[in-house]
């Protein structure tokens, strides 16, 4: 549940961040410089956006292998004796 809610709050954070510069790229002149520029930045940022997919993605997959581990050792593991 922690993980979840760390990951959520990274997503925030990168979201604005990639809305940041997606606007300040927007707002730059329109020469061949810039241009370039605006082409750079944005395969940056589709960049970023699959490595934060593929970080994300993998984060999940271990969730769901450990809440699976612990849910196969709570039916199947040792009982406790109260």
């Amino acid at each position: 549940m922690i993980l979840r809610d760390h990951l959520l709050c990274e997503l925030k954070a990168s979201q604005s961040a990639v809305f940041l510069l997606k606007r300040d790229a927007l707002a730059t002149k329109n020469d061949a410089y810039s241009n370039q520029a605006k082409d750079k930045l944005q395969q940056m940022l589709d960049d970023l956006d699959q490595k934060r997919l593929n970080k994300n993605a993998e984060d999940l997959q271990q969730m769901e292998s450990k809440e699976r581990e612990d849910d196969m050792d709570a039916l199947f593991g040792q009982k406790k004796k109260w």
